[in-house]
């Protein structure tokens, strides 16, 4: 049962399912309601995540036609040349307003962060290193916050300095456990990754999950709020530790935010 379970589980990790969301936030200026945002996550190139695979994920985003896009950490498994075919595939992503990502922590495994970021830039993807931006979109302007991985050089307070007081404010966290002190500086919106929403989840009933992951963390998939905060936690595409996937489909993502 054991080996059946397995091989059910490898042939789920390819069934993939587009998840279209819509968020509706309290703070969100006028002008800035039906923003899109492309999320694609956690891809863990590398030998249970090769081009080809990428190329479709990269294929199925593009198709959403999203205004932004996220792709907020764990590129690569953990050798630093995985970045190569990523950044090929990542170069052909398209959107009005940009391609946007963050480190996660398996691009500090690699030991080549710094080289990982250089790699993204040049095929496009512009890497938030504990710094924000000022984006506008239909004459409305908002920050887009992001930071390193947890634990591995995170500053959340340079981030926030580069941000204006009264922006709406959009901030990339590989790992969702920030959470509560993003609502507690008033961040309107998250996205993370990192959970992969559980991979291996034994049980779901309706927002409830029981996986391995539900003991390390309460942020494993969706949509979640505090206050006038929202995150929103992707799935992701890829897999780690083991290369399957049960109950819990990889997800490529596009949210629309309205007021």
């Amino acid at each position: 049962y054991v080996v059946g379970g397995s091989s059910y589980g490898i042939f789920l990790r390819n069934r993939h399912e587009i998840v279209e969301k819509e968020i509706r936030l309290r703070n969100l200026p006028p002008a800035l309601s039906g923003l899109s945002i492309g999320i694609i996550s956690d891809i863990h190139c590398g030998p249970y995540m090769i081009k080809e695979e990428i190329d479709e994920y990269v294929r199925l985003l593009n198709s959403l036609k999203p205004d932004i896009i996220f792709v907020p950490g764990d590129f690569v498994t953990i050798l630093p040349n995985e970045i190569y075919p990523v950044a090929e595939s990542l170069s052909e992503l398209r959107a009005p307003l940009g391609v946007y990502g963050c480190l996660g922590n398996h691009e500090f495994y690699s030991r080549a962060p710094d080289e990982i970021t250089r790699r993204l830039e040049d095929a496009g993807v512009r890497v938030l290193r504990n710094e924000s931006l000022s984006l506008s979109h239909r004459g409305s302007k908002f920050s887009l916050l992001g930071i390193d991985d947890l634990g591995h050089g995170d500053n959340f307070s340079a981030a926030m300095r580069g941000s204006s007081t009264d922006d709406f404010k959009i901030l990339l966290s590989h790992k969702p456990y920030f959470f509560p002190k993003a609502a507690e500086a008033k961040i309107d919106l998250v996205v993370s990754g990192h959970t992969h929403g559980g991979q291996v989840v034994f049980v779901k009933v309706g927002d409830f999950v029981l996986a391995p992951a539900t003991f390390v963390s309460k942020y494993i998939a969706g949509l979640y709020d505090i206050g006038d905060s929202f995150m929103y936690v992707s799935r992701g595409v890829g897999t780690i530790g083991v290369p399957f996937r049960i109950n819990c489909p990889p997800e490529v993502t596009k949210l629309v935010l309205t007021a």
